[in-house]
């Protein structure tokens, strides 16, 4: 996914060291075809209609109106997730593979579940479970011509795992994922505080300090803008008829701002609200729901 042109060639950035008078592009015609196309090879392993449907916003994920099986549809982190702001960001070629469940079998426990099916071969959970925790729980499989995650014996206790939480943190695509209920949700929430992993934004947020100058080449009209804190951490999410408007209202009240224009801004701010409190199970920037856990 890190094709860019380096001195007229496109190149892995991953594996290229920088030297001085070095060019690189990374949005030529080129580079933008091939991280395209390099994105579409993924995708044709993991359920990907719903990133592409012209009634994702504001979609309730119980019913499809196109009456997709449930098995090819995303999973219950669509309104956060990151490949579906890499969709977004980079864009999904029409002739990308239509999705194929493996039924490979879940694995569960009593806080968080994996899910083979929605793998993404990202190897993430392996890599941060050796080196946080160091319990060495995860191993990459060769399966159907292609890496997949898997734990080292037939469930997590006799693979070793410590239940930091590490891997369902890191998990891109949904595959490691928490059970529904308020116990996984607190066990999530104390794993994040203590591990305190570094936050990953990919792709990074446009995001602008909010002052007036800021504001003044933004577009009139309906929308969703989100408030962060000196940190960069997410304080509050809010559609308006008038976006420009509201936010030379709050000022006064966040560091920095991102947004979209959405004519259904309050579907879209709905969206955007479920998916943080299914990650974080509270609002953002507040923490009234702490006691219930």
């Amino acid at each position: 996914m890190c094709i860019a042109d380096i001195n007229g060639k496109l190149e892995l950035s991953c594996k290229i060291g920088v030297e001085d008078k070095m060019s690189i592009n990374t949005e030529t015609e080129a580079a933008i075809k091939a991280r395209k196309k390099a994105f579409a090879k993924i995708m044709s392993h993991h359920p990907h209609i719903c990133l592409v449907c012209d009634q994702k916003e504001g979609c309730d994920r119980l019913t499809c109106t196109y009456g997709i099986p449930v098995e090819e549809r995303c999973c219950n982190l669509f309104e956060v997730c990151e490949i579906r702001k890499l969709t977004d960001h980079i864009g999904l070629d029409q002739s990308t593979a239509k999705f194929s469940n493996h039924h490979y079998e879940t694995i569960e426990n009593k806080l968080f579940f994996y899910n083979p099916n929605l793998c993404v071969g990202c190897e993430r959970c392996v890599m941060i479970c050796d080196t946080v925790p160091k319990a060495y729980v995860w191993q990459m499989n060769n399966v159907a011509e292609r890496k997949i995650a898997a734990i080292k014996a037939d469930d997590f206790v006799s693979s070793g795992c410590v239940f930091c939480g590490a891997c369902v943190l890191v998990c891109p695509a949904g595959a490691i994922n928490i059970n529904d209920g308020s116990v996984p949700i607190a066990w999530m929430k104390r794993s994040e505080k203590k591990l305190n992993l570094p936050k990953l934004i990919l792709p990074p947020v446009n995001s602008w300090e909010l002052i007036h100058s800021n504001l003044d080449g933004l577009p009139d009209g309906s929308g969703v803008y989100i408030l962060y804190d000196e940190s960069g951490e997410i304080i509050k999410i809010k559609g308006e008829m008038n976006m420009k408007d509201a936010l030379a209202g709050e000022i006064e009240n966040a560091a920095a701002f991102s947004y979209e224009l959405a004519e259904f801004y309050t579907s879209r701010e709905n969206e955007l609200l479920s998916g943080y409190m299914k990650k974080y199970g509270k609002m953002p920037g507040a923490d009234e729901m702490d006691d219930l856990f």
